[in-house]
């Protein structure tokens, strides 16, 4: 029995490894007749495929459903075989390209033409497969994770003539090179023969199949009432998100669908964008491309520069290419004030403030030349900082800037109260308050900014108790009538002493007290409305006594050194 579990195991294990070969789809339809409410469809399903995978090849064919949306019933479903396979490969790399990667990838094709009626919410397409393949970077267990791909036909509650439509078709390139943090462009743009108005945003990868169901047949409904929606993929979160799948440094034109920024680290990232499509004002469809783009460990000739250098401390600025390529042997680099360096990495002392343009050549005069431009701001003068009051639990600790800036103005504040427990224990105004409901440090991190660029960080450590420091001197102490005392209180807030006799203030911290009786003065400390009190204990006499003998051995002394001082 154990023999054959261990068969199975390996089986299934086998079949999840084949699995793992699906790199993006899309689905698209044209509108080829209608008649009576009845609409014919010719629909194209794209799968792509990593040419250099070691996983299944592309199914010879594809198990489709179409789902009424009002219903989530499926109302036609079929294996649809594959049309052809169509190898797309970037045969010779640009020659400023160090280290390229090899792009290839099979696109299979699959179509099928099927007639359906006019109905209300319309219709959703789908087709699913796993799994997607192993060590995509912004993905959880991507070697699990399938895939959804679907294309929507609208209903009549949109628009009477909404079902008769074309659907948007991406017509971008599927082959591009990008290489890890450099800058790169990627097409997704789509065209419409309804010539309806396109817009473009990254959203949702759907998942679909399981490792032991790869290639469900018939797929699974949407989520109900979701109108074609499926589950989301298991993302990795910080920074690749549905909206930003490639992190904060790339973004999507919405009216173009130009995906453009600074690449991630090299991977594999699943990228989804949607192109909405837009009737008179009223949204009729959303297309989808599911892709996964590669990011090689590859570097361009072009140089890359920060947007802007920034001296707030002085007039020396440092500068670089970002872009380590071993193709780049030669550097002209002008400062914007009449002097330049061919150093690969200068240091310059600008004689005055303002804003410089920066640019720096590599390889003039070479097939390989290059050029990036930037900005060197000199504005010495910035001085950061940041005071608190309040350190009692439960009560409002408040924060305040104490920034100083010679050149512009103080304009941007970003505040983390360091509250482990909290996800909202941040501020962007300039002088906030926090209530912490935990006691013990916390760490403050303060980040300042100008209008000049200037921009800085400040930490703090805060100690939240659950009521104020205080301490009294002296605590207790002894006087005679008639006498008075300085007593001393030491805290941070608003002090009150109690009585209010033969005392100088009851609001100092250091009041003058001659009380004629013994009296015990209570001091009150109020940080924010946390209380804390302490007691100063002043005993009065009328006089003080001493021993008798001690006194006439003292002045049998006195007289002896008197009659010595006579004799001699």
């Amino acid at each position: 029995m154990k023999k054959l579990y261990f068969l199975i195991l390996l089986s299934f294990s086998g079949i999840a490894s084949l699995a793992n070969h699906i790199t993006g789809g899309e689905m698209y339809y044209t509108l080829t007749g209608q008649q009576n409410g009845n609409y014919t469809y010719h629909v194209t399903l794209k799968l792509y495929r990593d040419c250099f995978s070691t996983g299944a090849a592309l199914d010879a064919s594809a198990p489709i459903s179409i789902f009424d949306n009002a219903t989530n019933n499926s109302v036609w479903g079929n294996s649809v075989v594959r049309d052809s396979i169509v190898r797309l490969q970037i045969g010779t790399p640009n020659p400023c390209i160090n280290n390229p990667p090899q792009v290839c990838y099979e696109v299979g094709y699959y179509s099928f033409t099927v007639t359906l009626a006019a109905t209300t919410k319309g219709y959703t397409i789908a087709y699913q497969r796993c799994c997607r393949i192993t060590g995509i970077n912004n993905l959880t267990g991507s070697s699990t994770v399938g895939a959804t791909f679907t294309a929507q036909i609208p209903g009549t509650t949109v628009l009477p003539t909404a079902p008769q439509n074309n659907s948007a078709r991406f017509r971008g390139a599927d082959t591009v090179i990008v290489c890890a943090n450099n800058s790169f462009c990627y097409d997704f743009g789509a065209i419409d023969d309804d010539h309806d108005v396109l817009s473009y945003g990254f959203c949702t990868a759907y998942t679909g199949g399981t490792s032991g169901n790869p290639a469900p047949n018939p797929p699974s409904a949407p989520v109900l009432g979701t109108n074609g929606i499926y589950p989301a993929v298991p993302y990795t979160e910080n920074p690749f998100t549905a909206d930003a799948p490639l992190g904060p440094k790339v973004t999507l034109d919405p009216n173009t669908g130009m995906m453009c920024g600074v690449a991630p680290a090299a991977g594999i990232y699943v990228v989804t964008v949607c192109v909405t499509e837009m009737r008179g004002g009223v949204l009729i469809a959303i297309q989808r491309k599911d892709l996964q783009i590669k990011v090689g460990d590859c570097s361009l000739t072009t140089p890359r520069l920060d947007p802007a250098y920034i001296t707030c401390d002085g007039f020396n600025l440092n500068f670089f290419n970002q872009n380590d390529n071993p193709l780049v042997h030669s550097y002209i680099w002008s400062f914007g004030d009449g002097n330049s360096s061919t150093l690969p990495a200068p240091s310059h002392t600008y004689a005055d403030t303002g804003t410089y343009a920066i640019k720096v050549v590599v390889n003039r005069g070479e097939p390989c030349s290059d050029s990036a431009v930037a900005q060197a701001k000199v504005y010495p003068g910035f001085f950061p900082g940041f005071t608190f009051s309040g350190i009692c639990i439960n009560k409002p600790t408040s924060f305040f800037d104490t920034t100083r800036s010679v050149y512009g103005v103080v304009d941007g504040w970003s505040w983390n109260f360091g509250d482990l427990s909290s996800t909202t224990d941040v501020s962007t105004i300039k002088n906030p308050t926090y209530t912490y409901t935990q006691t013990g440090t916390n760490h403050i991190r303060f980040i300042v900014s100008s209008s000049k660029g200037c921009i800085d960080t400040v930490d703090k450590d805060i100690m939240i108790v659950d009521k104020p420091v205080l301490n009294v001197y002296p605590k207790d102490t002894l006087i005679c009538v008639g006498d008075q005392v300085q007593l001393q209180a030491f805290g941070s807030g608003i002090f009150s002493w109690t009585p209010a006799t033969n005392i100088s203030s009851t609001t100092a911290s250091n009041p003058i007290v001659n009380p004629a009786t013994t009296t015990n003065y209570v001091v009150t400390l109020n940080d924010n409305g946390c209380i804390n009190q302490d007691t100063a204990r002043v005993r009065v006499i009328s006089f003080v006594t001493f021993p008798l003998g001690p006194i006439r051995l003292f002045a049998q002394l006195i007289r002896y050194d008197s009659v010595r001082q006579q004799m001699d």
